[in-house]
């Protein structure tokens, strides 16, 4: 996906490391198509194949085949924008990467990342292209070693991992330092480049965790997450015509929007499922959105935000408050600093 982008805070901290060795590489970035402004942007966007350019270039310039450990070892979580900071305010490691899996476009659009509990094992992989096909061994390698600390740091555990999967070969950038920073048997050769830990940490609590950071920076993510989505795709037309049905207090159906595409039902709820959402979810999200802005920054009565949102009575939009926001509606409208109810 030549077109995929990457969170420019990723290409912001390899340019950093690369300072700190004293290499600017600003000139080079530029070289390869990556715009200043999209650097200096809070959510900047940086096109990926220019980013994994500039870290085989910076690789060779600084002749270290190993710069990818390098640079995903120093990584914290914030380096990987949004996402990164939600994951690491979830409860337990599985939730955080539960999130990661969700929402992994919004770091980078070009990566497949998925997690399953195997014989034991909790194997955690990433640095594919959604192809299938592995990435650089620099990107891999940095990607690789950045899910490593953040796990060390978020759950206080410092040796994790029973062993490391890599798709490419030995060479020499794995140093005996750097080999001691993973401290378990590599496999090279693998096919899939991946983390192996006990099944057990899935269920380890992070000492991150902070979950009234989570619940507001979900709708954020979810919204930068669609952003990214083609606007004639399935999850982009559907999320915006249950804001429309909403906004005209219609009925929201997945039957009624299957009829007006000219689809069965079931064929809508499979394209959303390859998508990674289903119907339900889009609904309740685009409510859980409306729900956050109409209490926080309006005035109109709590009978008439649930009463907007499709809610037969106060009770059942109370109950949903509680699950998106932790909070009722009258306690969130008071911490946001809303209009009074």
């Amino acid at each position: 996906m030549a077109s995929s982008t990457i969170t420019a805070s990723w290409t912001r901290r390899v340019l950093t490391h690369a300072r700190e060795r004293g290499l600017d590489a600003t000139d080079l970035a530029l070289e390869l198509g990556i715009a200043g402004s999209e650097l200096a942007a809070p959510h900047g966007r940086v096109c990926f194949a220019a980013h994994q350019h500039l870290l085989d270039h910076l690789a060779r310039r600084l002749d270290d085949p190993g710069l990818g450990l390098a640079i995903g070892t120093g990584a914290a979580a914030a380096d990987f924008g949004m996402i990164g900071l939600l994951a690491e305010s979830c409860d337990t490691l599985g939730q955080a990467l539960a999130m990661i899996r969700r929402f992994n476009a919004v770091a980078n659009e070009a990566s497949f990342m998925t997690f399953w509990v195997e014989g034991g094992r909790l194997i955690v992989q990433d640095a594919h292209h959604r192809d299938g096909r592995p990435m650089s061994p620099t990107v891999a390698e940095a990607t690789l070693a950045f899910y490593l600390a953040v796990v060390r740091r978020t759950t206080g555990i410092a040796q994790p991992l029973v062993e490391v999967w890599l798709a490419h070969a030995a060479h020499r950038g794995w140093t005996a330092e750097r080999a001691e920073t993973f401290g378990v048997p590599r496999r090279f050769g693998r096919p899939i480049h991946a983390l192996v830990f006990p099944a057990e940490l899935i269920r380890a609590p992070l000492l991150t965790a902070r979950p009234e950071l989570a619940s507001n920076l979900e709708p954020v993510v979810h919204h930068m997450h669609d952003a990214l989505a083609p606007l004639d795709s399935p999850v982009a037309r559907v999320a915006q015509q249950v804001r429309v049905d909403l906004a005209r207090g219609g009925p929201v159906s997945l039957r009624r929007f299957a009829r007006r595409a000219g689809i069965s039902p079931r064929t809508l709820q499979r394209q959303l499922t390859d998508a990674d959402h289903s119907y339900r979810e889009l609904v309740d999200r685009t409510r859980r959105d409306a729900a956050y802005r109409l209490l926080t920054t309006s005035t109109v009565t709590l009978d008439a935000v649930a009463e907007t949102l499709g809610y037969a009575d106060i009770r059942a939009f109370r109950r949903a408050c509680v699950r998106w926001f932790g909070v009722p509606p009258s306690q969130l409208r008071l911490r946001e600093g809303g209009a009074a109810c």
